[in-house]
């Protein structure tokens, strides 16, 4: 008997990290996991990176906000 593959459907609880995320995330979970708040050498390194990270899902909610725009009463065309 062979095993059906398996379909995760509690996304409720927890969801799977998507793989892009990981791979950024992992030099943060193994070397560079200082306290950004810090005002260490590794502290700074830290900070740096949360505020690029920061400022990069601004310009992506901003953009995305921009692309999908709600047209109220009328069509694009009006």
């Amino acid at each position: 008997m062979s095993l059906q593959p398996t379909i995760y459907l509690d996304n409720n609880a927890t969801t799977r990290i998507d793989d892009r995320v990981l791979d950024a995330m992992i030099p943060y979970f193994k070397d560079l996991y200082a306290n950004p708040s810090s005002g260490h050498i590794a502290g700074l390194h830290v900070n740096e990176a949360v505020e690029n990270s920061r400022m990069a899902n601004r310009k992506t909610y901003w953009r995305e906000r921009r692309r999908n725009h709600i047209y109220f009463g009328r069509n694009r065309s009006n």
